[in-house]
């Protein structure tokens, strides 16, 4: 078998894992030719790439819906992928929810508030345990991963450095890319894992929005002098706050604009930064950092479904991983293994 995989984020990335990870088919049979953007390449608005990446449950339990499901069992399938391979760009954090606009809410979800004490302030809020990603480390390690698990197993992948045009689907299938190379070539199956670039190629059955983030990053020397050796979360009315001493870098976000608008805004932004200063004050250790001309602003276009859910869908030979939303680091791993079966292996 032959099939195109489109698309080099966390998507593709997750159906590689798990069809790598599948003892039961001899792979030696298989050839992919996986076309997308280098991740290196900041020049698009990757969501897997400009992401402020921090996986934890939130407070959902099984039980109440269908997505809080799926976001229970890929939080354990994501947690339980760090514990087995310990990657690079990864950390564990206590992720701490501090009481602002949202007391009852928060109280809601988790069903208990605490108190604990951050610089030397007390606060009402609630923690949990989170999973933090540097979005560049952990997937060029984990592509390097998966080339060399595939050579292992005699999976054929061919890596093409490029951006699909267009598409040919129905009784025969096309790809065609900006590189000559590729055009025209008839494949088995497409497997499009392209996100928020999916809908003007796709089918019509692929109703994604553009959702937009923007989160700022601030890094130096100076901010590690200013915030110390230890990482933390820290999360208000939503927002994140989150620090990472290794780095010495500190990112606030993200805020979501109008569908399609992915101009980079700072009036939201600039609202999560008041409420944080107001909360530990202008002249606090992290006031200190929050100052917008030394920050890089950072967009992601993120592929949303409808009511937030994933998508999974097959027409004929092709197949579509989509609509990750905020979830893309731990329904990879779920909806790779989903997407194996329409693959007829």
């Amino acid at each position: 078998m032959k099939f195109f995989l489109l698309g080099r984020g966390l998507a593709a990335m997750g159906l590689l894992e798990a069809l790598i990870e599948n003892s039961s088919v001899d792979l030696s049979q298989f050839c992919v030719d996986w076309i997308g953007p280098a991740i290196s390449d900041n020049g698009w608005s990757n969501c897997s790439r400009n992401s402020t990446a921090v996986v934890a449950l939130h407070g959902i339990k099984r039980g109440v819906s269908p997505l809080g499901d799926d976001l229970v069992d890929a939080f354990d399938m994501a947690y339980s992928f760090y514990e087995k391979n310990k990657p690079p760009g990864v950390s564990i954090l206590s992720r701490f929810h501090l009481t602002g606009l949202n007391k009852e809410k928060l109280f809601q979800r988790f069903g208990h508030l605490e108190e604990f004490e951050i610089m030397g302030k007390r606060f009402e809020g609630v923690s949990e345990k989170a999973l933090v990603y540097e979005p560049l480390t952990f997937m060029n390690w984990w592509q390097e991963r998966l080339l060399s698990k595939a050579k292992e197993r005699g999976l054929k992948i061919h890596l093409h450095q490029d951006m699909v045009t267009a598409l040919k689907v129905g009784s025969g299938l096309e790809v065609y890319c900006l590189g000559k190379s590729l055009q025209g070539q008839n494949v088995d199956k497409i497997v499009d894992c392209r996100g928020s670039g999916v809908n003007e190629l796709a089918s019509a059955q692929v109703k994604i929005k553009r959702a937009p983030g923007h989160y700022w990053l601030w890094q130096g020397r100076e901010i590690k002098e200013d915030l110390g050796e230890d990482p933390w979360i820290y999360t208000l009315n939503g927002h994140n706050l989150i620090y990472d001493a290794k780095r010495a870098s500190l990112i606030l976000g993200g805020s979501t604009e109008i569908e399609g608008v992915c101009a980079k805004s700072f009036i939201g932004l600039n609202e999560q930064r008041e409420a944080f200063l107001e909360l530990f004050g202008e002249g606090s250790s992290i006031g200190k950092v929050l100052i917008p001309h030394k920050a890089q602003v950072f967009t992601g276009v993120r592929p949303k479904g409808q009511k937030r859910r994933p998508l999974l869908l097959k027409n004929e030979n092709h197949i579509v991983i989509n609509g990750f939303y905020k979830n893309g680091y731990s329904l990879c791993y779920l909806y790779g293994k989903r997407a194996l079966d329409l693959l007829n292996l």
